[in-house]
Protein backbone atom coordinates (compact mmCIF):
# COMPACT_ATOMS: atom_id res chain seq x y z
CA UNK A 1 0.00 0.00 0.00
CA UNK A 2 2.75 2.32 0.92
CA UNK A 3 4.65 2.03 -2.35
CA UNK A 4 1.57 2.29 -4.48
CA UNK A 5 1.09 5.55 -2.82
CA UNK A 6 3.99 6.80 -3.10
CA UNK A 7 4.62 5.72 -6.95
CA UNK A 8 1.03 7.23 -7.28
CA UNK A 9 2.58 10.64 -5.61
CA UNK A 10 5.61 10.69 -7.86
CA UNK A 11 3.60 10.20 -10.77
CA UNK A 12 1.16 13.13 -9.91
CA UNK A 13 3.65 15.36 -9.04
CA UNK A 14 5.67 14.61 -11.97
CA UNK A 15 2.28 16.07 -14.51
CA UNK A 16 2.79 19.24 -11.89
CA UNK A 17 -0.65 17.73 -9.87
CA UNK A 18 1.08 19.07 -6.62
CA UNK A 19 -2.30 18.15 -5.06
CA UNK A 20 -3.15 14.80 -5.78
CA UNK A 21 0.69 14.12 -5.32
CA UNK A 22 0.25 15.53 -1.67
CA UNK A 23 -2.42 13.36 -1.07
CA UNK A 24 -1.16 10.10 -2.01
CA UNK A 25 1.80 11.39 0.25
CA UNK A 26 -0.43 12.00 3.25
CA UNK A 27 -2.26 8.36 2.69
CA UNK A 28 1.77 7.49 3.05
CA UNK A 29 2.81 8.96 6.01
CA UNK A 30 -0.83 8.14 7.34
CA UNK A 31 0.73 5.12 7.47
CA UNK A 32 3.62 5.75 9.18
CA UNK A 33 6.28 5.93 6.52
CA UNK A 34 8.72 9.11 7.44
CA UNK A 35 10.09 9.43 3.70
CA UNK A 36 6.00 10.32 3.28
CA UNK A 37 5.99 12.86 5.37
CA UNK A 38 9.15 14.69 3.90
CA UNK A 39 7.60 14.14 0.69
CA UNK A 40 4.25 15.60 1.85
CA UNK A 41 6.63 18.70 3.00
CA UNK A 42 8.12 19.08 -0.12
CA UNK A 43 4.61 19.74 -1.50
CA UNK A 44 4.44 22.64 0.16
CA UNK A 45 8.37 23.73 0.32
CA UNK A 46 8.98 26.52 -1.66
CA UNK A 47 12.45 26.33 -2.45
CA UNK A 48 11.20 22.30 -3.90
CA UNK A 49 8.36 23.73 -6.08
CA UNK A 50 10.53 26.76 -7.45
CA UNK A 51 13.45 23.86 -8.26
CA UNK A 52 10.87 22.51 -10.21
CA UNK A 53 9.44 25.57 -12.18
CA UNK A 54 6.29 24.78 -10.19
CA UNK A 55 4.63 28.06 -8.78
CA UNK A 56 1.28 29.14 -7.82
CA UNK A 57 -0.76 29.00 -4.10
CA UNK A 58 0.92 25.33 -3.24
CA UNK A 59 3.71 26.84 -0.80
CA UNK A 60 3.51 27.10 2.93
CA UNK A 61 6.01 27.22 4.64
CA UNK A 62 5.07 26.17 8.26
CA UNK A 63 3.12 23.13 6.68
CA UNK A 64 6.19 22.07 5.37
CA UNK A 65 8.14 22.95 8.44
CA UNK A 66 5.88 20.64 10.35
CA UNK A 67 5.88 17.86 7.59
CA UNK A 68 9.34 18.32 7.82
CA UNK A 69 9.79 17.60 11.71
CA UNK A 70 7.73 14.43 11.05
CA UNK A 71 10.00 13.11 8.93
CA UNK A 72 12.57 14.01 11.16
CA UNK A 73 10.90 11.91 13.73
CA UNK A 74 10.39 9.12 11.66
CA UNK A 75 14.20 8.69 10.74
CA UNK A 76 14.26 10.10 7.40
CA UNK A 77 17.50 12.17 7.13
CA UNK A 78 16.27 13.88 3.77
CA UNK A 79 13.98 15.68 6.38
CA UNK A 80 16.69 17.14 7.94
CA UNK A 81 18.57 18.35 5.36
CA UNK A 82 14.96 20.04 3.39
CA UNK A 83 14.37 21.45 7.01
CA UNK A 84 17.47 23.21 7.29
CA UNK A 85 17.09 25.17 3.73
CA UNK A 86 13.53 25.77 4.20
CA UNK A 87 13.00 29.69 4.41
CA UNK A 88 12.55 30.90 7.85
CA UNK A 89 8.87 32.30 8.90
CA UNK A 90 8.10 34.82 11.28
CA UNK A 91 5.98 33.79 13.37
CA UNK A 92 2.30 35.62 15.14
CA UNK A 93 3.13 36.72 18.65
CA UNK A 94 -0.30 37.16 19.46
Amino acid sequence: MIGIAMTRGDEAFARGDVISARQFYELAASIGFAHAATAVGSTYDPNFLTARDIRGKFTDTEAAEQWYQKGIAGGDAEARSRLDKLPKVAKDSR
